[in-house]
């Protein structure tokens, strides 16, 4: 995959994919790179503390809405039920679409991101694994129809839409991004 994109069609990018697929790295790196704030959707999703207890959905959507407001962002998660609600305001849209073996791997390698216990990390290694099989929002079938959703007939303005399938494509987009100066 070879990818050179100016940086300002990246001022709000949407980053998807399964847990353990790379999504909180990358965009960390584009966040410096871009100067744009870093939104980890899990931190809008769930209660303070951990992944105990989800928030209301209703106050969730309406969060993620406002902060896609700003003129400059990088998002990131697996909720596809939730990009949907911001993906109209992306001028990219990043498919981390990682073999799901390498995510399983990823996740043992760095254990859970915000505590919990080994019966939390075997549930997360499990839901992780199912990615391919699942049929929700938050799995390939879910992110695929968010990617679709950003299809050039559907839109005014087409955002850039991007897949990445491996670590070494992520580091070609990264190393393709142009500087606007």
């Amino acid at each position: 995959m070879t990818c050179s994109i100016p940086a300002s069609a990246l001022r709000r990018t949407l980053i998807m994919g399964n847990s353990g697929s790379g999504k909180s790295w990358l965009a960390e790196q584009l966040a410096a790179r871009l100067q744009a704030p870093a939104i980890d959707l899990d931190l809008i999703n769930w209660e303070p503390g951990g992944y105990g207890k989800a928030r209301d959905r209703v106050l969730v959507k309406a969060e993620a809405r406002e902060l896609a407001q700003a003129e400059c962002w990088i998002m990131e998660g697996v909720y596809g039920w939730l990009m949907q609600e911001v993906v109209q305001q992306a001028t990219a849209l990043v498919w981390l679409d990682i073999p799901v073996e390498e995510c399983l791997t990823n996740i043992r390698q760095r254990g859970l991101r915000r505590g919990g216990d080994e019966a939390a990390l075997a549930e997360l290694l499990r839901w992780a694994g199912e990615y391919r099989e699942r049929q929700s929002n938050s799995s390939f079938s879910g992110h695929l129809r968010v990617f679709e959703q950003c299809a050039p007939s559907q839109r005014v303005v087409t955002p850039q839409r991007i897949v990445l399938h491996s670590r070494e494509d992520t580091e070609r987009f990264m190393a393709g991004i142009l500087s606007d100066d």
